[in-house]
């Protein structure tokens, strides 16, 4: 409990550390993932185990919404995408932490290669970006997920990337439109 309050406390710190400097908060925000997101990849050289990774993204996902919530003049954070989403997260990642299978959350890792994507188009816009982001996102989210639900041998745990594969089919949809309006 206390990696995820540390976690909370490291991110937050920094975001307002920067926030005035950027002023926009989708640069800070597209920050702010890529250095979670760094830090995520470097955690399994130092010895950590999967509990700690678990504190680590569950100490990330309440930072990110609790900073959004109060910091969000926009509303980026997004009901669907923000709230529910983070939420959900926290949920099971609590749920696979008190059931001693935090080892669960390695299997999900890949979806976070296209959110690294994501962030650098935001900071640095190019037409290469999107298309790197969108096939990413395809391979990892969609057709990953998929195995996933068939790679999976016990049944209860098949819901939450069958839910995961939902949403990430809708928000593909949504890239999908988006980029054909704007070619």
């Amino acid at each position: 409990m206390s990696l995820i309050l540390l976690t909370v406390a490291t991110y937050a710190t920094f975001y307002y550390s920067i926030e005035p400097i950027y002023k926009d908060i989708r640069i800070v925000t597209s920050i702010m993932n890529a250095a979670f997101l760094s830090a995520f990849s470097i955690l399994p050289t130092y010895q950590t185990n999967a509990l700690q990774i678990n504190e680590y993204i569950t100490g990330f996902f309440m930072y990110d919404l609790l900073v959004g919530h109060i910091s969000d003049k926009k509303n980026i954070l997004g009901l669907l995408t923000g709230y529910i989403h983070h939420s959900v997260y926290i949920g099971v990642l609590t749920y696979v932490r008190y059931t001693e299978e935090s080892d669960l959350i390695y299997i999900f890792l890949p979806f976070e290669v296209p959110t690294l994507l994501l962030d650098l188009k935001k900071l640095y816009p190019s037409d290469s970006l999107d298309l790197a982001f969108g096939t990413f996102f395809f391979a990892f989210r969609i057709l990953y997920n998929i195995y996933i639900i068939y790679a999976i041998p016990i049944k209860p745990y098949k819901l939450m990337p069958l839910i995961t594969l939902c949403l990430h089919s809708y928000w593909f949809k949504l890239w999908l439109q988006k980029n054909r309006r704007q070619k």
